[in-house]
């Protein structure tokens, strides 16, 4: 299946929703982890998914630069109560923790000067939370990534886009990318 250039299918737009096949969702954030490495040289990698550890394992065994990376790891502190302090990564509370996720994103792109966002993955945040409150996070998210200026990949399930979150997201997003 060929891949797709996320650079030439954002073209000048900001925020992109990338809807992935379930089944093929590892191995698509690892394409497109791979992608923003080559592209940008300060990224942020907010995770609901995975605990810092296996990610970036799985990333550099993917020959992902990791080094480009900031990450926001919002799993590992509900698995492990006091994960060591790290120099590229945040530990959040939880997936649940919308406000806390907020500040963390906003913070660390206007101090880290990151030129790209992903967000793995809008998904899980619907496992926590009702969508109502997940579609008012995305719609102030997508905000201040704006007034930042970095360039957004956020992901979602293609088992999820029935939902009124992904319908509302058009509004919000500048491209929709199907793989």
């Amino acid at each position: 299946m060929p891949k797709i250039n996320l650079k030439k299918e954002l073209g000048d737009a900001q925020v992109a929703l990338l809807i992935t096949p379930n089944e093929r969702y590892s191995e698509i954030i690892v394409d497109v982890a791979k992608q923003l490495a080559s592209n940008y040289k300060h990224i942020c990698y907010v995770s609901l998914n995975k605990l810092y550890d296996p990610l970036v394992k799985g990333l550099a065994a993917n020959k992902v630069d990791v080094d480009k990376f900031f990450f926001i790891d919002c799993i590992s502190r509900g698995v492990i109560k006091t994960p060591e302090k790290i120099k590229n990564c945040e530990f959040l509370s939880g997936p649940q923790a919308l406000t806390e996720i907020h500040i963390s994103i906003s913070k660390n792109l206007k101090a880290k000067k990151s030129e790209a966002l992903l967000f793995d993955s809008l998904s899980t945040l619907l496992i926590y939370e009702r969508e109502t409150p997940v579609t008012r996070f995305v719609h102030g998210l997508i905000g201040a990534l704006r007034e930042v200026g970095s360039k957004s990949f956020l992901t979602v399930l293609e088992g999820d886009t029935k939902g009124e979150l992904v319908k509302s997201l058009g509004m919000f997003t500048d491209r929709t990318i199907h793989f």
